[in-house]
């Protein structure tokens, strides 16, 4: 009876350490995402996400939680290829994406890429659009400047070390 009670202990506590590591490694920082109905987003997400389409038809909705924040996405044919938009559940917008043809790129990137990559490599590109709020403040007689995404995360502080006498 003693070793059937260490082989269930031993089981059972391989299953709580497993499930341990699992809840772990999907932490606050990790990115869920499902796909959704229009109805199911915020009237003002939806609202936003429809004019950024300008009257393109949005084939896909997404619910994506990001850092802890929830955002939402819609996607419609544009004219270089498939658009994506990204909104706070407020309407504000966080990032745009557009796949477009590699023969679109600016010169100088595409040269830099195929320094890179090679000439003969095959390429995906996407024109990436993102949105991000500079602030500029004294606090404690030091000047600083932080970004902000628009879900409100600071990316970035800069104390110039400045006195402001």
């Amino acid at each position: 009876m003693t070793a059937r009670w260490r082989m269930v202990s031993l089981v059972g506590g391989s299953l709580l350490l497993g499930v341990g590591f699992l809840a772990f490694a999907q932490g606050p920082g990790d990115e869920k995402e499902q796909e959704v109905q229009a109805s199911d987003l915020p009237k003002a997400a939806l609202e936003a996400l429809k004019k950024l389409a300008a009257g393109a038809v949005i084939t896909k909705f997404e619910m994506e939680i990001e850092n802890g924040v929830t955002l939402y996405e819609g996607s419609w044919k544009g004219p270089h290829g498939e658009v994506e938009a990204e909104v706070t559940a407020q309407g504000d917008l966080v990032e745009m994406k557009e796949h477009i043809s590699p023969e679109v790129l600016p010169k100088a990137v595409l040269e830099a890429v195929r320094k890179t990559a090679g000439s003969d490599a095959k390429l995906h590109a996407e024109k990436l659009t993102t949105i991000h709020y500079e602030v500029k403040f004294t606090k404690n007689g030091k000047r600083h400047e932080v970004k902000y995404t628009p879900d409100g995360r600071a990316e970035g502080n800069e104390a110039d070390g400045e006195d402001d006498d």
